[in-house]
């Protein structure tokens, strides 16, 4: 059955589902039953996986799930912290998925852009990026002015990316007041990884 679907029976946000399935919370006590009551599944099987199994339950594979009335697109979620030495990539940082809502997707450009959330790691974008919060990415790696996820010296970072009419390279802007911009000079491009489109 879909999320979607079962956020219907449910009567909870398709969104309250996708945290039950990745194990981000669990149904409660009032939310079993209504299970039981409308599919007569037993809370235990639901909460354990023992007892007795309902009729007709195949495995399936969730991250797949893209179904015509879905509320969101699952789109996949890393964090942006040191990658342990020059030449990490964002794939290494991989940790599952983000539901991004679909109408806001589409705005962004999926399917067509290859899309992802990015958390976020240290305050030097704030006031504009939180630590800890999230911002959805465009995987391209062309050098833009604008806001960019990028690989600097073994790390992976969110900066605002300028090029530099001084050097000929790039500046690495922190919104942060008091954090100094950073060089990458001209014999050097910057990695970009891909384009913040939007946080929050």
């Amino acid at each position: 059955m879909s999320q979607a679907k079962l956020s219907k029976i449910m009567e909870v946000s398709q969104s309250t589902i996708w945290r039950w399935e990745n194990d981000e919370g669990e149904p409660d006590g009032a939310a079993l039953q209504h299970l039981h009551k409308k599919l007569g599944v037993e809370p235990t099987w639901i909460l354990t996986g023992d007892g007795v199994e309902p009729d007709g339950v195949e495995s399936v594979e969730r991250e797949d799930e893209q179904d015509a009335d879905s509320e969101f697109v699952f789109i996949d979620r890393y964090a942006a912290r040191p990658t342990g030495g020059h030449g990490g990539s964002l794939d290494d940082l991989k940790e599952g998925k983000f539901p991004l809502l679909a109408e806001v997707a589409r705005k962004l450009g999926h399917p067509g852009k290859k899309l992802c959330a990015v958390r976020v790691r240290g305050n030097s974008m704030e006031p504009t990026y939180p630590d800890d919060g999230f911002v959805i990415v465009w995987r391209n790696t062309e050098p833009i002015n604008g806001i960019v996820v990028l690989e600097a010296g073994g790390e992976l970072v969110i900066k605002q990316l300028e090029r530099d009419i001084e050097t000929g390279g790039y500046q690495l802007i922190s919104h942060r007041p008091g954090v100094p911009m950073q060089r990458i000079g001209p014999d050097k491009d910057p990695r970009v990884i891909g384009h913040v489109l939007k946080g929050g």
